[in-house]
């Protein structure tokens, strides 16, 4: 049976990168049976909705919503509480801003059976152009993390 993922994107008034973003996952290169949640945090002016719903002929099922309240915390929380309808094995999620390697899920996926790992975070390599705004990658070793209990 193949894993299934759901890719949770929050979005805030950038269509245009949204569209980045979801060009790079239709690229992707899995064997996993993968769909597209889209929350947009913007619901006076929906312009990630508007552009998710004008999209024929995506590469896997995209589906988006409205997350009312503003905030990151208030749109994944939306992003995750929609994800869970669902029957997805597997939560990934990305930023707007962002875009994946070819690779992504199928390293997630490697990754996540290997640790059986309930909770995985991957590295953030900013590029160039941050890198001369004074952004520093983020990388972080495989493996697992002390929690702190309170």
């Amino acid at each position: 049976m193949r894993d299934s993922v759901i890719i949770c994107i929050p979005t805030f008034r950038r269509p245009k990168m949204l569209a980045r973003l979801l060009d790079a996952i239709a690229a992707l290169e899995t064997d996993a049976d993968v769909r597209v949640l889209v929350a947009d945090n913007d619901a006076e002016g929906h312009a990630g909705l508007d552009f998710c719903n004008s999209l024929a002929g995506y590469r896997w099922p995209l589906s988006s919503v409205i997350a009312d309240k503003r905030g990151i915390a208030q749109v994944r929380n939306t992003l995750i509480e929609n994800a869970l309808k669902t029957d997805a094995q597997f939560i990934a999620m990305i930023d707007d801003d962002e875009w994946p390697q070819k690779d992504w899920i199928s390293q997630f996926l490697k990754t996540a059976h290997q640790t059986r790992a309930d909770v995985l975070q991957g590295s953030i390599l900013f590029g160039q152009a941050s890198a001369a705004d004074g952004h520093g990658d983020i990388r972080r070793p495989t493996g697992s993390i002390a929690m702190l209990l309170t």
